[in-house]
This record gives structure tokens, C-alpha cells and sequence, in this order.
């Protein structure tokens, strides 16, 4: 066994098809091989006091469920269990994480109230890097961790509301689904009214789901939304390069580079352009590797149109209808089981 480079909590062995995932102390562990899956156990068993729960159906929070070549994952029993201990267990549901357009000030004349707020930013971030990429941005949005007025604790109940609504939604991967992993990457170019950084958001999609996500302000102050989307377009890369490494450990190396999605074509023509432009000559270096994994052929950027951006749901609050269309494309299905052919 070998233990992974681009993740120490992997271990595998690509020739006998078996992986290991290890949180804490909880073991997951995959292969189609029963001989050496019973070799992994026994030895395991010399050596640490282990529990052999058998199939996996639950591990970390995480419900696992398998039907054919269909797997689904959810947090449909953990997420119940926040809406009962916040008192929103009976809570009037509704139809988005976040309200179109809603921006928050940092006010000296509300005067500070007294909610749990950081322990129901925290359940919400679990749910919201598990299983439920649709409440990142608004989660991430939600960071007045110290001095929370009523306006925003109003705006945490509205992603329990949405909760209460999609609680069973299961993000799922399927053999039939594309495997050509693809990722998508937007920004919100100033939204924060405090200090005028974007907000970046990417999410990167294989088998028919999400497998990777993040929605997060930029560090630094763009002065163009070309120049925001292009330091959104960095952040992709980056995860994208680590996903290629990850397929390469694997034994699965991608075929041909990883493609990208963003909708700004000024953008994408910056990555491939080495000519001396005076407009985005104060655009950081560390920004500019991605021209030469571009040349590299690992990764290219593609442009993608606004109504079919899915990576919109992690930069800005959508309308219903968009949110249904980001979260059907990320593989967030109703508690509906697929049936297909018999698991061997």
C-alpha cells in the first residue's frame, strides 16, 4: 500500500484495485478484490483494535448509498438533527439558500444580539463541504462570526429554511454519467460593499456530480471584472492541477487537458497571451502560472454562457429557477433511488 501524495489520508494499491480512506478513526475501504480485502482486514486487526462494520452505509456524517452503478451520498439525517436543535425543525421552507442581491454592512447602530450563531455557521459549513455545494456561497457569505445582528441571523434561518426544503436531496454519481471531469469558475467582480474584493466560485463535476467546490472572497482588490475572473480562473487551476494528480496516483491519468468553464472571454484570452499588456500588467505573477499549465496542454479555459454557468450559485444569490438548473447539473437529486442492473 501506498500512502498518497496529493492526499495523506488515502492510501492505495493501483495494482490490486484497493483504496483506503482514513479520517481519524474511521476507515473506508474499496476494492472489487474479496481475497485482499479480507488480507487488509485481518492485518489491520493485529495491529489496531478495529470494528468491521461491513458495508459502508454511513461514515463521518456522511449517508452512503449504493444501487447498481449508482452511488449517493447525503446528510439527510445530520441536517434533521440542526433544524431540531435551532428550533427550525417545523420552520416554513422555501425555495433558495439566499435572497437575490442581498448584501450585508457592518452597522455601528444595531445593537449586537445574542444568538448561538457561531455553533449554526459551523453545522451549516459541515453540511456545505459534505454534500450540499447549493449553501456555499450563502454560508460563506454569513462570516459576521463576532458580531452578528439580526439581519444576519435572519439570513441563517433562511438556509435552514432551504434546508428544511431539500433535506433529502442526495448528490449523486453514476457509471452512465460524463467522466470526463469538467469544472466551471466564476466571479462576482466587487461584490463585498465593505472593501470591494469578488468573490470567487468553482465547481469541478465527474460521473454526473460535484466532486469538488469553493466559494470564497479574493484576497486582493480587483480593478477589472476581466482582471477578477482571471484570478477566479487561478484558484480553479490550482485545484484543478491537484485533481489531475490525484487521477494520476490512481492510475486513471485524464485524457487530454481538464477543461474549465468561464464567462469572461477577455479572461480566458489573458491565460494564452504572452504579449506585454499594459492594462493587466499590475495583475500579480502568482496569478500567471496558469498560462504555463495552459501551454502545458493540462488544463484549457473554454467560455461558458450566463444562463449556463453552473459555478453562479457560488458567487451570487440565483433565482429559483437558476438554482434548480446549478444543482440538477451538480448531481443534487431527490431521495429517489435509480434501479439499475444488480450490483455484482
Amino acid at each position: 500500500m501506498k500512502r498518497s501524495k496529493s492526499d495523506p489520508c488515502v492510501y492505495f494499491n493501483v495494482d490490486k484495485n484497493i483504496y483506503i480512506a482514513v479520517w481519524v478513526d474511521d476507515l473506508i475501504l474499496l476494492t472489487s478484490n474479496k481475497v485482499e480485502r479480507n488480507k487488509i482486514k485481518n492485518k489491520l486487526m493485529q495491529y489496531l483494535e478495529m470494528k468491521d462494520l461491513g458495508k459502508a452505509s454511513r461514515c463521518v456524517g456522511l449517508n452512503i448509498t449504493r444501487d447498481g452503478d449508482t452511488i449517493m451520498i447525503d446528510q439527510g439525517k445530520y441536517i434533521r438533527d440542526v433544524l431540531t436543535k435551532f428550533g427550525m425543525s417545523d420552520c416554513k421552507p422555501c425555495k433558495t439558500p439566499i435572497e437575490v442581491g442581498l448584501k450585508f454592512t457592518q452597522s455601528a447602530e444595531d445593537e449586537e444580539m445574542d444568538y448561538p450563531y457561531q455553533q449554526a455557521i459551523g453545522c451549516l459549513l459541515y453540511i456545505a463541504q459534505g454534500t450540499r455545494p447549493d449553501i456555499s456561497f450563502a454560508v460563506n457569505t454569513l462570516r459576521f462570526n463576532k458580531e452578528p445582528r439580526a439581519e444576519h441571523w435572519t439570513a441563517v434561518k433562511r438556509v435552514m429554511r432551504y434546508l428544511q426544503e431539500t433535506k433529502d436531496m442526495k448528490l449523486t454519481y453514476t457509471k452512465d454519467g460524463e467522466s470526463n471531469m469538467r469544472g466551471f469558475c466564476d466571479v462576482d467582480w466587487a461584490s463585498n460593499n465593505i472593501d470591494r474584493k469578488s468573490r470567487t466560485g468553482y465547481v469541478f463535476i465527474s460521473q454526473g456530480g460535484a466532486v469538488s467546490w469553493c466559494s470564497r472572497r479574493q484576497q486582493t482588490v480587483a480593478l477589472s471584472t476581466a482582471e477578477a475572473e482571471y484570478m477566479a480562473m487561478s484558484s480553479a487551476a490550482q485545484e484543478a492541477l491537484w485533481l489531475r494528480q490525484l487521477h494520476v496516483e490512481f492510475g486513471q491519468p485524464l485524457a487530454g487537458p481538464l477543461h474549465i468553464f468561464s464567462g469572461n472571454q477577455s479572461a480566458i484570452k489573458l491565460s494564452t497571451n504572452y504579449c506585454y499588456l499594459p492594462r493587466s500588467k499590475h495583475i500579480d505573477i502568482r496569478y500567471h502560472f496558469l498560462r504555463e499549465h495552459v501551454n502545458n496542454l493540462e488544463i484549457k479555459f473554454n467560455y461558458c454562457r450566463g444562463d449556463k454557468m453552473i459555478a453562479d450559485i457560488f458567487t451570487k444569490g440565483t433565482t429559483e429557477h437558476k438554482n434548480l438548473y446549478c444543482i440538477a447539473k451538480m448531481g443534487l437529486r431527490s431521495g429517489v433511488v435509480v434501479r439499475n442492473r444488480p450490483q455484482p
